[in-house]
C-alpha cells in the first residue's frame, strides 16, 4: 500500500464518520435501543480500519479517532489576506503562483487551484450562480448552506473536475479540484470534507 492509497484510505473513513453521525441519532427501530453515534460511526469504519492502519487507536473514541485520521490525511491552508481557510488532502503540495496557489500529488493526476479575489460587493450568490450555469449548462450544480456556497461538477477529456464558489461580504473564494474518472471513488470523499471544513475570517456570507 502506497502513501497516496492509505491517505485516500483515511480520507473517507473521516467522511463516512461525518455522514454517520446525524444517521446514528435517528429513531429506535424494532423496539431496539437506539444506537449511539461513536458505536455507528465505529460500524461504519472499522473495515476501512482494517485495511488502512493509521497507528495505534486502542482506547480511543469517536472524536479522538477522527481527530488522528484528519492529522493523518488532511493539511490546512489560509490565505492572510482574504481570510480564507480549508482543509485539503494532505497528498496534495503547493506551489506558489502569481495570482492564488495551485497543488497536485506526487503523479500530478489530481490537482487543485485556489483563487480569492475582492469582489467588490457586487455579486450575490444567484448571480454568480447563473454566470457560472451559463458557462455549461450540462454541468451539475449544487448549493449548500453551511458553508453558504455551491458546487459546480462537470466532466471532460476524461477528467472530472468540481468547481466550488464560496462569497463572503468582500471576497469570492473559488477552489477547483481535477482528477482522472477513473479516480473518482477514492477522490471524491475529498469534497464533502474540503466543502464542510471552509470558512473566512471576512465572515458575513453573501
Amino acid at each position: 500500500m502506497n502513501e497516496k492509497q492509505r491517505i485516500l484510505g483515511c480520507m473517507a473513513a473521516i467522511c463516512m464518520m461525518m455522514n454517520t453521525l446525524p444517521a446514528a441519532i435517528g429513531e429506535e427501530t424494532n423496539g431496539k435501543a437506539r444506537e449511539t453515534p461513536e458505536e455507528a460511526g465505529f460500524a461504519e469504519i472499522q473495515g476501512i480500519l482494517d485495511a488502512q492502519p493509521v497507528g495505534d487507536i486502542e482506547g480511543m473514541n469517536l472524536e479522538m479517532l477522527t481527530t488522528t485520521l484528519t492529522e493523518s490525511a488532511m493539511g490546512e491552508y489560509y490565505d492572510p489576506v482574504s481570510g480564507f481557510r480549508m482543509q485539503y488532502p494532505s497528498i496534495l503540495q503547493f506551489s506558489e503562483k502569481e495570482k492564488g496557489v495551485t497543488a497536485s500529488s506526487d503523479d500530478g493526476k489530481i490537482r487543485m487551484e485556489i483563487e480569492s479575489t475582492p469582489d467588490g460587493k457586487q455579486l450575490t450568490v444567484q448571480t454568480l450562480m447563473n454566470a457560472v450555469r451559463m458557462e455549461d449548462v450540462s454541468a451539475e450544480i449544487r448549493e449548500y448552506t453551511d458553508p453558504a456556497c455551491f458546487v459546480k461538477e462537470m466532466e471532460a477529456d476524461g477528467e472530472h473536475r468540481i468547481d466550488i464558489y464560496m462569497l463572503t461580504g468582500d471576497w469570492l473564494h473559488h477552489v477547483r479540484l481535477t482528477y482522472p474518472e477513473e479516480d473518482a471513488a477514492s477522490v471524491y470523499p475529498f469534497v464533502s470534507y474540503m466543502i464542510h471544513s471552509m470558512t473566512s475570517d471576512d465572515g458575513n456570507q453573501g
